[in-house]
């Protein structure tokens, strides 16, 4: 079976599915143990034994640093501040999955944090991001794309949203889903992503002076 990505659900709105006797294990307490959601390596931090990581492991959900944030230009205009509509980032992934013998459900919440631009004219801006799921050897399996629009209260310069999703993962018992990841980033022009990387490239050339 092909691994399916549920559509993005209203917070506060899912929809569980009945699965009877899962094993359901958060990930968001061993995520915040070491600051990722990588449960292999968490769990040991946390006091997880290597055998119980092996049977029950969540895969590894993760948001990619080069795709973390979004800067959103005005049409036409250049790249300066006074050209920026609104920036957002992804942040704080946290969650659970519930293990069964024929497969995972992850379900995980992520927060969208959005900043007005001075160049943005309504209240409203809309942004897209994927999940993506990576199999063992980086094999890719699935990627969705969701859109989600943020509309900033009069006078605020932060808003945002909590985004609540489900990935259900049809694996056979003998596959250990902590070999697996789920990827989330924006979904991001060639131009966006340079823009990222010479950001991080400028904060990482000031953090060495």
């Amino acid at each position: 079976m092909t691994p399916s990505l549920a559509a993005r659900r209203p917070f506060g709105g899912l929809a569980r599915r009945p699965f009877g006797g899962l094993a359901r294990r958060p990930f968001g307490r061993l995520a915040r143990c070491l600051g990722t959601a990588l449960l292999a390596l968490a769990a040991a931090a946390c006091g997880t034994s290597d055998e119980e990581v092996l049977q029950i492991g969540c895969p590894d959900v993760r948001i990619l640093r080069d795709a973390a944030e979004v800067t959103h230009f005005r049409p036409g205009g250049g790249t300066d501040l006074t050209d920026v509509v609104s920036r957002a980032r992804l942040a704080d992934i946290s969650g659970s999955c519930e293990v069964g013998d024929d497969g995972t459900l992850v379900t995980f919440l992520v927060d969208l944090i959005a900043e007005r631009g001075p160049a943005l004219r309504g209240d409203q801006d809309t942004y897209r991001y994927f999940v993506a799921l990576i199999g063992p050897g980086r094999t890719p399996l699935a990627k969705e794309v969701f859109e989600t629009t943020v509309t900033f209260p009069p006078n605020e310069p932060i808003a945002g949203s909590e985004e609540e999703l489900e990935q259900w993962l049809p694996l056979p018992g003998e596959v250990n889903p902590a070999d697996h990841q789920v990827l989330l980033g924006f979904q991001l022009a060639r131009g966006q992503l340079d823009f990222n990387r010479d950001l991080v490239g400028a904060a990482g050339g000031r953090a060495a002076r």
